[in-house]
């Protein structure tokens, strides 16, 4: 299976498990020139603009952080509507991991790459994530 295909459909899952807990949800088209994020979820009046990443070798190459998805968060965060977030998916046991934008920009103005054991020190897993983000 390509790359388009695995993150296409990581994106789908990932809204689909959002929707099972009580979301609503909204994946954006795919566009040539690439969209700002993939999905659009919210619950009680807490919107989330989130982008999902499939991350082969259990590791979050930071160079697929794209100037508009950079530019799109910022500003979805200026307009009040909190962080923007990746989603990172670990290949080898399908953990997904919440990673804020601005955790990881930081990141990578020292490195490229980001290996699992550092997603796990910077990012909360799906189910932590949802805690924090619903209290």
């Amino acid at each position: 299976m390509n790359n388009k295909k695995i993150g296409n459909g990581f994106e789908t899952e990932m809204a689909q498990l959002l929707f099972r807990k009580g979301f609503w949800c909204h994946v954006m088209a795919s566009k040539t020139a690439g969209q700002p994020a993939d999905i659009i979820a919210a619950k009680d009046g807490h919107p989330f603009l989130i982008d999902a990443k499939v991350c082969s070798d259990d590791c979050f190459d930071l160079s697929r952080i794209e100037e508009n998805q950079k530019n799109a968060m910022m500003l979805w965060d200026k307009t009040g509507n909190g962080q923007g977030y990746f989603a990172l998916k670990m290949q080898s046991d399908s953990t997904i991991f919440m990673l804020d934008c601005f955790t990881a920009l930081l990141h990578r103005q020292t490195r490229s790459t980001l290996p699992r054991v550092e997603v796990e020190q910077s990012a909360h897993t799906f189910d932590e994530w949802l805690k924090r983000v619903l209290t």
